[in-house]
């Protein structure tokens, strides 16, 4: 199989993030969490899961020739921009149900606009299938960013600046550790998929992802949203 040791480390990366998100999804999950937030909470780490998964199969198949490669490097990354897609919906979904539960009189617009944003990115998406306006793969089954991937990503980080602006409008209902892990939830993936824009062969967005997440789940330990966790 080809795969150079650039693709090697990515793999590994990812492999890495996915287990722990797959970790935390099954240990919080054991536990049965009862309200919305946690929910919202869970199906992060569960999304993130098969992101990373995704990305994983992406980076060792792609560059390699026969049916059977170029079929799961083009469901691999089907899989990856999917789950971004479904991740900044429900981390939007997340911060509004945090709120509520927090007793802020929190209008349900935010997550009606995060809805929408949404479903044109799964247009994008879904149409790329057919016609490679967002990506494409070259004779030798590698990916190319095409003109909408910029639509696209920019979409995208509208949808978690939906989400930071109701974290940072509602911050008097958090307590100070929590609010500062929504904003880096937002903000380091957001830096990262900037950065993004301007570098190829290294996934700095799925980078930030793993350390937005692991920040917020060592929030959940050892911070004040531990309380959230079964009631």
């Amino acid at each position: 199989m080809n795969i150079t040791s650039l693709e090697i480390a990515q793999a590994t990366m990812d492999m890495f993030f996915c287990l722990f998100c797959l970790i935390i999804f099954v240990s919080i999950k054991a536990n049965n969490p009862k309200q919305k937030s946690m929910r919202m909470f869970v199906r992060l780490f569960l999304i993130a899961t098969v992101l990373f998964f995704g990305e994983t199969l992406a980076y060792i198949f792609r560059g390699n020739l026969g049916p059977f490669n170029i079929l799961v490097t083009r469901i691999a990354n089907l899989m990856v921009f999917a789950m971004y897609i479904a991740m900044a919906n429900i981390y939007v979904r997340y911060v509004s149900s945090v709120f509520v539960e927090k007793g802020a009189e929190v209008s349900g617009n935010s997550v009606k606009i995060a809805n929408i944003f949404s479903c044109i990115n799964i247009f994008i998406v879904v149409v790329n299938l057919f016609y490679p306006w967002m990506y494409y793969f070259d004779e030798a089954n590698y990916y190319h960013r095409n003109n909408s991937w910029y639509v696209y990503t920019l979409i995208l980080l509208v949808v978690i600046f939906i989400g930071a602006g109701m974290a940072i409008k509602y911050r008097k209902y958090l307590e100070k550790r929590s609010f500062i892990s929504m904003m880096l939830f937002s903000f380091i993936p957001i830096i990262a998929t900037v950065v993004q824009s301007f570098i190829y062969g290294f996934s700095i967005t799925n980078l930030g992802l793993g350390i937005g997440l692991f920040v917020m789940f060592a929030t959940y330990m050892y911070g004040p949203m531990s309380r959230f966790s079964t009631s």
